[in-house]
């Protein structure tokens, strides 16, 4: 559900067969955006005075579509892997339910991920306009995936995300929506293996994520978005992940085991 201008839109129906309904509230009751269009995964993003989604029919597959809130205006953004194909924009699953992949930058511009056909699954870029959506970068050279932006988090302008490029696992990178300026932040678990950044979160002018090193097990790092300011929390600490972090007062609470205990909330 999410607010669209003085209007609700909301998904309605099951699994990977959600349609799109919009309401003002009134007595005349919500409708229909679009018949025939399913809204898989159910992620929106608010760009301007445009909603855009993961859209599937009958002719182009799933691929990104913007509406306006009316059904005349609710479209086919852009069809990215041509044909009958699905080019899976913007949504991922992630730790048992589906997340968005729709992140806006400083400049308002946006990064998405989608498959293209040829450069696997990977960083996207919008403006708002068709010419303006294209490839950022293809992280992992060629066909195979990146799989960008699963997780990711805005800050300062720029966005931080896990991806892999394939000569590294599954790291820390960032991107202010450049080709030049989307780089790996830190190699943290050395080699072609993962350190799995994950549940990332912007706090006191820093990233907090879990991550596994390949020495301390799944712990809470944190990032200034330079290799050497990306460093563990606390090099003893028994603190088991990785949950979800959730912000209130400047201040991350989060649930973790440790020292054998089951799990119990922190700060």
């Amino acid at each position: 559900m999410m607010q669209f201008g003085n209007r609700i839109i909301f998904p309605v129906g099951n699994y990977r067969d959600w349609k799109l309904w919009i309401t003002d509230g009134t007595d005349v009751g919500p409708i229909e955006l679009k018949s025939g269009v399913v809204n898989e995964g159910s992620s929106l993003g608010v760009f301007g005075d445009r909603l855009f989604f993961q859209g599937r029919d009958v002719v182009t597959g799933l691929n990104l579509w913007v509406t306006d809130g009316t059904s005349e205006g609710t479209m086919i953004f852009k069809e990215i892997k041509l044909g009958y194909c699905d080019s899976n924009p913007i949504t991922y699953y992630y730790y048992g339910s589906y997340s968005s992949c729709f992140y806006e930058l400083g400049d308002g511009k946006i990064v998405f991920r989608a498959n293209d056909g040829t450069n696997g699954m990977e960083l996207w870029i919008t403006d708002g306009t068709q010419n303006g959506t294209m490839l950022l970068k293809d992280i992992n050279p060629g066909s195979d995936s990146s799989s960008p932006l699963r997780p990711a988090v805005q800050h300062n302008g720029k966005i931080f995300f896990g991806a892999t490029d394939g000569t590294h696992g599954r790291e820390l990178w960032v991107t202010d929506g450049t080709s030049s300026g989307t780089v790996l932040v830190k190699d943290i678990f050395l080699g072609i293996e993962s350190s799995g950044p994950a549940w990332l979160a912007s706090v006191r002018g820093k990233i907090m994520f879990w991550a596994d090193d390949g020495i301390h097990g799944n712990k809470i790092w944190k990032s200034d978005g330079t290799a050497n300011g990306t460093v563990l929390l606390k090099e003893n600490e028994a603190l088991v992940g990785p949950n979800p972090f959730t912000e209130f007062c400047d201040e991350l609470f989060f649930f973790a085991k440790s020292d054998g205990f089951p799990s119990r909330a922190w700060s």
